[in-house]
C-alpha cells in the first residue's frame, strides 16, 4: 500500500472550470464518492485499470474569497481539493495478464451513522465480483469473498439500497 499512496499525486495545475488534476499511475474505470465526515472531507473509492481497488480522503476548500467556510460571489471561488491522501488499496488481479477492476461501489452505513462504510464491492474483466471489507481505523482493504459471476465483463455492481448484505 506504500508505493501504491506515492502513485497519486495532486498536481498544482488546474484545468479549465477550477478542476483539480489527480494522477493515479493507472487508469481510472470508476470513482464512488461516499462519506461525508464534514463540510470539507470526503471519500471515494477508486476502480484502477491496473486492477486495484483504492479508497481515498479529500479535503475540499475554496478557490477564493475571504471566507474559509463559505465561497462568495466571486467567479474564482469554487471547491479545490487542498489534499489528498490514499487510506488503503487492494490488488483484485495480482498475477493476472489483462485483466482490470471495472467498477466499484460502497455500502452505506446504517442509517444516522456517520463512519465510513466497511463493506465494498468491485468486479473484474474477467467476469468476477468481489466483497472487500474495510476494517475502521487501519489501512486494510481485505478481499473477503470473490465469485466467478458469469463470462462476460460486469461493468456494474452495487448494493441494495435498503439492504447492504445484497449485491
Amino acid at each position: 500500500a506504500e508505493a501504491n499512496q506515492r502513485e497519486l499525486t495532486l498536481r498544482p495545475a488546474q484545468v479549465a472550470g477550477g478542476a483539480n488534476i489527480v494522477e493515479t499511475g493507472s487508469g481510472v474505470f470508476e470513482i464512488k464518492w461516499f462519506h461525508r465526515r464534514d463540510l470539507h472531507t470526503r471519500s471515494l473509492a477508486v476502480a484502477k485499470a491496473c486492477g486495484e481497488v483504492s479508497v481515498h480522503e479529500v479535503t475540499l476548500g475554496f478557490g477564493g474569497g475571504d471566507r474559509p467556510d463559505r465561497p462568495t460571489d466571486s467567479e474564482s471561488d469554487a471547491f479545490v481539493v487542498e489534499r489528498e491522501r490514499e487510506l488503503c488499496s487492494a490488488s483484485l488481479t495480482e498475477g493476472l495478464e489483462g485483466v482490470f477492476c471495472l467498477c466499484v461501489d460502497v455500502a452505506a452505513p446504517p442509517q444516522g451513522v456517520d463512519s465510513p462504510p466497511s463493506k465494498l464491492a468491485a468486479s473484474t474483466s474477467d467476469g468476477r465480483v468481489h466483497l472487500l471489507s474495510c476494517d475502521a481505523g487501519t489501512p486494510d482493504l481485505r478481499v473477503a469473498l470473490e465469485w466467478q459471476a458469469h463470462d462476460l465483463e460486469p461493468w456494474s455492481v452495487c448494493f441494495h439500497a435498503a439492504d447492504p448484505n445484497l449485491v
